[in-house]
């Protein structure tokens, strides 16, 4: 699992369990990181998880939102899965 994952590996190499979470109006000056991260999602072998949650908020600090109680049931949820 990545937070903030920036595509430091080529995501069809990439081995394991993938769970990723963006919220769908996060931006920086290159624009929405939705479609890049799309992107990577889709070129990603599974088991392989995607999910979106709304707001603009960046990673880590998503934890700050109406959104943070959400984004660590995903995490848990994710990492006790078998």
């Amino acid at each position: 699992m990545f937070l903030a994952h920036g595509g430091y590996a080529p995501p069809e190499r990439m081995q394991g369990r993938k769970l990723f979470i963006v919220t769908r109006d996060d931006a920086n000056d290159a624009g929405l990181r939705l479609p890049r991260i799309r992107k990577q999602y889709d070129a990603t072998p599974g088991p392989k998880e995607l999910v979106i949650l709304e707001g603009s908020a960046h990673v880590q600090f998503v934890f700050q939102t109406d959104q943070g109680p959400r984004l660590m049931r995903e995490i848990l949820r994710f990492l006790t899965a078998r």
